[in-house]
């Protein structure tokens, strides 16, 4: 089994890392671990906005990415490890147990009493630590996932909950679920993230076999940075990407209420009323992307509705 051991904390670069590695390394197991800085990783089927509060986000300068697979919205930063494998697909059928059952053997030989449970979870007692999710393209399976160690939880639950109240659309929902740190389960948890990291990596070394460890090139890893820059970091890949959704909110602006209605289709705003109204700012922002500077540009020409750029998602 491939061993790369990524070491930069950049979630743009790790994205684009992983998906190289699944396009290039087209034969045998693939194995993966990496962290990130605190993002917000959403699936390729979600509503960004709905999963997170990008206002935020933006304030906090944590950056909200869109992977290449399905499931829900999860986050990361350095107390959580990710971990991935590629593989053989075995037909076109999904299999997380494929691949959950020795990560929990895994953790299983670091003391942690991790299950299985339900679609794509890992689980110790009623408390999720591990989110997953997978993909199958032609012969080749993805599946990636998380595992809490030491991650900030507040934050989580402060990014990770979502807004979807104000949104209706038919986008694949996170499911929000109970979660817990490993360290906060082990009588003797390591020193840091980094070292349960390697522990595990061990391990799986026990588990699966001896891991055959691999280096990018300094020309892959050109390669993997443009992919970040074309793809991942990208307004077309991160918003424009999410299916058609339609947005109401009441908000207190100025001391007063206000109501936004809009309909949002490839990142882009077709249709919106306020009431009060405003039908020329209405106007204005059809067509505008959404995205805080576009937003704030196309309002421009309105000192009664200057500051509602950030409000509009």
């Amino acid at each position: 089994m491939r061993f790369f051991e990524n070491d930069s904390l950049d979630p743009y670069f790790n994205q684009a890392y992983e998906e190289y590695i699944f396009r290039t390394y087209r034969e045998g197991v693939n194995f993966l671990v990496w962290r990130n800085r605190a993002s917000v990783i959403c699936g390729a089927g979600q509503c960004l906005p709905a999963e997170t509060d990008l206002a935020l986000a933006a304030r906090d300068n944590i950056p909200v990415l869109r992977r290449a697979t399905g499931g829900g919205a999860v986050y990361h930063d350095p107390g959580n490890v990710n971990f991935a494998f590629m593989a053989d697909a075995k037909g076109k059928h999904i299999d997380y147990g494929r691949f959950l059952r020795p990560v929990c053997r895994a953790l299983q030989g670091l003391g942690i009493d991790a299950r299985p449970a339900g679609v794509s979870e890992v689980m110790i007692g009623a408390h999720k630590i591990s989110g997953n999710a997978q993909k199958i393209a032609g012969d080749r399976v993805w599946h990636h996932g998380t595992l809490l160690y030491d991650a900030d939880l507040k934050q989580l639950h402060r990014l990770a909950n979502g807004q979807r109240g104000f949104f209706t659309t038919r986008a694949v929902p996170s499911r929000p679920v109970p979660v817990t740190n490993i360290a906060w389960r082990m009588a003797a948890p390591f020193g840091d993230t980094r070292a349960f990291m390697q522990a595990f990596v061990r391990e799986m070394a026990r588990v699966c076999g001896p891991l055959d460890r691999q280096t990018l090139t300094a020309e892959e890893k050109t390669e993997v940075n443009g992919l970040a820059a074309d793809k991942y970091r990208s307004w077309e890949w991160t918003l424009a990407q999410g299916p058609p959704f339609t947005y109401r909110r009441t908000l207190s602006y100025r001391g007063a209420p206000l109501t936004v209605s809009y309909r949002a289709k490839r990142g882009r705003i077709e249709s919106l009323a306020f009431d009060p109204a405003y039908p020329e700012a209405a106007a204005a922002l059809r067509g505008v992307r959404i995205k805080r500077s576009d937003l704030t540009a196309a309002l421009a020409a309105f000192p009664d509705l200057e500051g509602l750029a950030g409000m509009l998602f």
